[in-house]
């Protein structure tokens, strides 16, 4: 079971690194050996909790604009 948790923890930073620079940096440390197991997956477990955190408050705001638009499109398309 930890050997199914170690992989999926790294195939998710992987999946994140080709949009964020600390992923990156914590792949490439853990493939070159820097970082002991230990410090690496509790770096990369809080990355990947802010990350979730993030979007999840993109989503709230998106979500609350989405609120305050017109529940009905206008009559006629707006004309250029």
């Amino acid at each position: 079971m930890p050997e199914q948790m170690n992989a999926e923890l790294y195939r998710k930073l992987q999946e994140l690194s080709r949009h964020n620079a600390v992923a990156r940096a914590l792949v490439f440390l853990w493939n070159s050996g820097t970082l002991t197991y230990e410090d690496w997956s509790t770096k990369a477990i809080s990355l990947l909790i802010d990350q979730n955190e993030t979007l999840s408050a993109i989503a709230v705001d998106a979500e609350k604009r989405a609120c305050r638009l017109p529940k009905t499109p206008p009559v006629a398309p707006p004309t250029r």
